[in-house]
């Protein structure tokens, strides 16, 4: 990618100067999140469409000698390609021309790759088979005509277990260059013949780019670190230049003065390739995006960053050129900010604050991360501060209930039954009354996962009452079975109190019975569990061939969607159960949420604030494919309920249980309709509370130890917990 002549050595540092000056790692959070520094600037998106014609598709494009240069598949009525052309513009759309190729490929050949490489094109294809698959690389001329077509011969196999190789460029010597999933880059000459591979040894290669003097490098995980390794093929070796790169960068483009542009998972950055500093320039969400993966990247002369991305939309793929220019934040802009403040934020939830700001010229939803990206903790002193100082509206609630109390927060009940669109009776109710305390509302959930223990029916019979004596008779009755094998045993008896209703615990009124015969007859049976403390012992142990073999007779299970119920019905077959939770009535599983949203009673835009968090129970976001678990809409639940039905969206595939594999296939009706039974029969709300189970996970250790004895430990955790929820929920 090469800039203007006119385009100065000096002109380009100082540009890159300033867009580091701007932009350095952001304090307000966790510095480590890496987000950009609120510095008085914001990034301004603005998105030029690349237009094709009708049945047309741009496959891709590449920046060349400053002209953009895109691909584009011909397809007919019936989606079928019949052709492809070259179309060349300038960086502003300008000057257009297009040149035709000859189609030389095969029905059922699939282009899977391309590059410009001087007066040639070099396009790959891919033939998919039932015993593997069959590469192809041709190239043509610069009027199109091709000059030679070939079968890639070592690439293609005749067995199910083929790698898949990517279509990486061309190096100085003119060979091909691809990579493959396994971390093998390999060289190909124009006839289809391997020239030479190198091989990763304990590496997880992801993507792949060339710097300014052609050299190939790929970005590859080692541990937990991500480093830019350059491919030497001399020596058959990968060789570390930079290392330790945060942001998980998914493109990477040289652009030159020591500088790489970065698009991370999160975020654009530039990387200082002397002083392996990488700095944050912008996230996606802050300019209403999501992740990017660009064709291509370039810095303009006036400072300004450009890039061109797929939209990936439910029409197909929109490439679009944005440039993002840096301008002044003024006071209006900042008045109309709702911050929301958040420690991991799902694909979902970046979508929903997207549509959000992209649809309402009001407000706008900032969000501010606390994520310590290297421990993976929140950073609570932080967010204390910024919400001491009223800097914060919104919060995602899971991700600091440590450090939140009712008292920070609104009570939202009066602002759900006064909404004009919200309707309590056309949701799930036991959702809201699961988050209430006190008859007040302090978060909401826009979904929700069911979950219960399943069942090997040998065991625990469908005819049986599955009460709290038949759960601990159940455990007593089979001493070498397992019980809820892939917990702890601490967390196994902090989950039973979370899935037990107000049998432990009464948040209301901030009581909690642990001295009791049940409690410490659970404590004597986490004690035999072999899962104890350290979550190592889990490295070896395959929880789906314990169930299949018998082995373990009662397991925990999330019924997130029909696929879980699925695998338990082909592991088990007429023997998988799904009990629920040992309750005094009928079968019963729990209600549970990961995001639930709350807004901050110091907040000077509560009303703000609100207009955001109502649009999460509206049919707009109830509708969305990709939400986690199942819509808190009763409307939107039956729809996905008649989907699943019909066969759309049902999943497949397989997983493996040791050597074994097992064919998951399509959910029948009856695996979706007892899906559908489970959530229906869910009565509680399963509480998760840190602070419970920080208490008996420490006094169980104690217990454990033979320092004390079970009636012993359940008395203090009696007296701790009584004193914890007396100074959180009194």
């Amino acid at each position: 990618m090469k800039k203007k002549a006119l385009v100065s050595t000096m002109l380009v540092v100082t540009l890159a100067a300033s867009l580091l000056a701007g932009c350095k790692g952001k304090t307000a959070g966790s510095s480590a999140q890496g987000a950009a520094e609120d510095d008085g600037f914001v990034y301004v998106p603005e998105f030029r469409t690349m237009t094709t014609g009708i049945n047309e598709d741009i496959y891709g494009v590449r920046l060349v000698e400053d002209k953009l240069k895109s691909l584009i598949i011909l397809r007919n009525k019936d989606y079928e390609p019949t052709g492809i052309r070259v179309h060349t513009e300038d960086k502003d759309g300008q000057n257009g021309t297009d040149k035709e190729f000859e189609y030389v490929f095969d029905k059922e050949e699939y282009i899977s790759g391309f590059e410009f490489n001087g007066s040639q094109t070099i396009i790959t294809c891919t033939k998919y088979g039932e015993n593997g698959n069959t590469y192809s690389i041709a190239y043509f001329d610069e009027n199109g005509k091709c000059t030679s077509k070939n079968e890639i011969a070592a690439f293609s196999t005749s067995d199910d277990e083929a790698e898949y190789y990517t279509f990486a460029g061309v190096d100085k010597e003119g060979y091909a260059v691809f990579t493959s999933w396994s971390g093998t880059v390999a060289r190909v000459s124009s006839d289809g013949t391997l020239v030479d591979k190198v091989s990763a040894e304990n590496k997880d290669t992801m993507d792949s780019f060339w710097d300014k003097e052609g050299n190939f490098y790929v970005s590859a995980y080692e541990g937990m670190d991500v480093n830019f390794d350059m491919v030497d093929f001399a020596s058959k070796s990968f060789k570390t230049k930079w290392s330790k790169i945060s942001g998980y960068p998914r493109k990477v483009f040289d652009e030159g003065n020591g500088t790489l542009l970065i698009f991370g998972d999160e975020r654009i950055s530039e990387f200082a390739t002397e002083s392996n500093e990488n700095t944050a320039l912008v996230n996606y969400i802050d300019i209403d995006m999501n992740n990017v993966s660009p064709d291509a990247a370039w810095i303009n002369e006036d400072g300004t960053i450009s890039f061109v991305a797929g939209d990936y939309g439910a029409e197909g793929v929109t490439y679009e050129v944005v440039t993002l220019k840096k301008i002044e934040k003024t006071a209006d802009m900042a008045k109309n900010e709702v911050h929301m403040a958040v420690g991991f934020l799902s694909y979902d939830q970046a979508e929903a604050i997207r549509n959000f700001n992209k649809t309402n010229g009001e407000i706008r939803v900032v969000v501010d991360s606390y994520l310590n990206e290297e421990t993976g903790e929140t950073d609570t002193t932080a967010f204390n501060a910024d919400l001491s100082a009223g800097k914060i509206d919104i919060v995602r609630f899971e991700d600091f209930k440590d450090a939140l109390k009712n008292d920070n927060l609104v009570d939202l009940n009066p602002y759900l039954d006064s909404d004009p669109d919200i309707n309590r009776s056309d949701y799930f109710e036991n959702i809201f009354e699961g988050l209430e305390t006190k008859g007040k509302l302090y978060s909401i959930a826009p979904n929700f996962n069911v979950y219960g223990y399943g069942a090997n029916s040998d065991y625990l019979p469908e005819s049986d009452n599955f009460d709290f004596d038949r759960f601990v008779k159940l455990i007593k009755d089979n001493p070498g079975k397992m019980i809820i094998p892939d917990e702890l045993a601490s967390q196994f008896l902090s989950d039973v109190v979370a899935l037990s209703g107000n049998r432990f615990i009464d948040y209301e009124n901030a009581k909690c019975d642990f001295n009791n015969e049940e409690f410490i007859s659970l404590m004597e049976f986490a004690k035999t569990k072999p899962l104890t403390f350290e979550s190592s012992d889990f490295e070896d142990f395959d929880p789906l061939k314990s169930i299949m073999n018998g082995e373990t007779i009662l397991f925990g299970f999330n019924v997130s969607d029909s696929m879980d119920i699925q695998l338990y019905r082909k592991i088990l077959g007429d023997k998988f159960y799904p009990a629920g939770l040992p309750t005094d009535g009928e079968r019963t599983f729990a209600y549970s949420v990961s995001n639930s949203y709350a807004i901050v009673k110091n907040s000077a835009k509560v009303d703000e604030a609100w207009k955001y968090l109502r649009t999460l129970l509206l049919d707009k976001y109830q509708s969305m494919d990709y939400m986690g678990g199942f819509p808190i809409s009763k409307k939107f639940f039956e729809t996905k309920i008649a989907r699943m039905l019909k066969g759309e969206g049902v999943g497949g595939g397989a997983v493996y249980t040791g050597d074994t594999m097992i064919e998951l296939g399509e959910p029948s009706s009856e695996a979706i309709n007892l899906m559908k039974e489970c959530v229906e029969s869910a009565g509680l709300f399963k509480k998760d509370d840190s602070g419970v189970a920080s208490i008996i996970d420490e006094e169980f250790r104690t217990y454990v130890s033979g320092a004390k004895s079970a009636e012993e430990v359940a008395e203090i955790i009696q007296s701790r917990i009584s004193i914890y929820l007396s100074e959180k929920f009194g």
